[in-house]
Order: C-alpha cells, then structure tokens, then sequence
C-alpha cells in the first residue's frame, strides 16, 4: 500500500474520503451533503490536498493538508493546516494514519512554512511524531474573539516552536 496525494479527488474518491471521515466523526447526513460539504471546503481551501493510502483501490486513510495564512501576536505568518486524520476502522493500528502524518510533517519545507498548526482529541499520537499541544489563546478573528477550535487539544508542529503566550489568530473558521 502506497501513498498518495490527490490535490483533486474524482466524485468517487471523495465519498471513499467522506465515507471514513464521517465514520470517525459522524455529521448524521448522507453522503451526498458530506461530498457537498467537502467540496465547499476544498473550494475555499484552494490549496487543500488528501493524502491518502489504499488497499486494493479503495482509500482506507485519510489526512488532509492546506496551507493559510494566520496572525501570531499582530504579525502574518504562512503556516499549515493538518485536518481530518482518520483510517477505516478495520485497517487501524497498522501505521498508515502514521505514515499520513509522517509524509505531511518531513514535507512541509516544501510549501515555505515552519509550522503547522492542527486540533485533536489525542494529543498522545502526534507527540511521537515531534509535535506538542499548545495553550495559546487562539480566535478566529479580531472582531470574533470566540475560539475556533472544537476538539480538546491544540498542537503544533514542530515542537521546537516557541509561540510564548502570545494570541494566535486563524483569521478565519477552524479545521
């Protein structure tokens, strides 16, 4: 099973990605609406792109990669954004939602950034790999104060960034 990059999933790829994304975090929608919503955000993301693994044809992990810019105490900044990372359930625990994340975080050179910024609700996973979770207080803009994050952790990689206390605006909704 190899790695992929799909920068413009077919229809049939993105039910396979909305089908293991919802899986993870039910929307209580059809597939249909999920492929309209997933469209939508690819849309306004226009450099969103899936890394994904197959077996035999058909994706079984997920991770998604955008990158955007943000304000970190007043000053814009080109970071990465890590979103819905996510296997099918059978093929769990067998290292490609890890090689996912891998691939994304050894290439993130590649789009000019030193961080990428992401939320999860385990933290423990993407500690192994070099990030760490981060309590800055971060808003979705100056006038919208409220956090935009809904899971419980927010992290950043690499773990090596030094963000103080600073406020950290993801000028825009969350991922």
């Amino acid at each position: 099973m190899k790695m992929e990059k799909l920068p413009y999933p077919s229809m049939a790829e993105m039910a396979e990605i909305v089908s293991i994304i919802d899986n993870a975090w039910p929307q209580g929608i059809s597939i249909e609406d999920l492929i309209e919503q997933f469209k939508k955000k690819q849309k306004s993301r226009e450099n969103f792109i899936s890394f994904v693994i197959r077996n035999n044809g058909i994706i079984i992990s997920h991770a998604g990669f955008f990158t955007r810019f943000i304000e970190i105490s007043g000053k814009k900044e080109k970071v990465g954004c890590l979103a819905a990372v996510t296997t099918s359930p059978d093929f769990r625990n067998k290292g490609y939602g890890s090689k996912l994340v891998t691939t994304i975080f050894e290439g993130m050179h590649e789009y000019k950034i030193r961080m990428i910024f992401f939320q999860t609700t385990i933290p423990e996973f993407y500690v192994k790999f070099g990030a760490k979770e981060i309590h800055n207080q971060f808003v979705i803009s100056k006038q919208e104060r409220k956090s935009p994050w809904w899971d419980d952790h927010a992290m950043v990689f690499p773990k090596s960034i030094d963000l103080m206390d600073y406020e950290i605006n993801l000028c825009g909704a969350g991922y």
